[in-house]
């Protein structure tokens, strides 16, 4: 039994309703007008994601002009690839020790 599960539909609409105040207070408090870089005292809260100016690049990797997804199921499939050749020899030299 899950004690913490929420079996109201009332409690689990508040819970939303504080979710959405905490993220809206999150994203627009504290703007002044004026843009400057953070500092450690203007600082976003802990779990929010902002962008660097220093850093070059995208803020998120699906943002990324280079084509990283296909990168990544090349170097998938050349993995699987020489998986496969090795089990193969593996169930070969097993065999061939087999029939000795």
């Amino acid at each position: 039994m899950n004690k913490y599960a929420t079996k109201e539909s009332r409690i689990r609409v508040i819970v939303w309703m504080v979710w959405f105040l905490a993220v809206l207070v999150s994203l627009g408090g504290g703007d002044s007008g004026v843009t400057t870089a953070p500092t450690a005292t203007t600082a976003p809260l802990l779990g929010i994601v902002s962008h660097d100016a220093n850093r070059s690049g995208p803020l998120f990797p699906w943002q990324a002009t280079s084509r990283w997804k296909k990168w990544v199921l090349h170097k998938y499939r050349t993995w699987q690839a020489a998986y496969r050749r090795a089990r193969r020899a593996a169930q070969l030299a097993r065999l061939a020790l087999h029939d000795l």
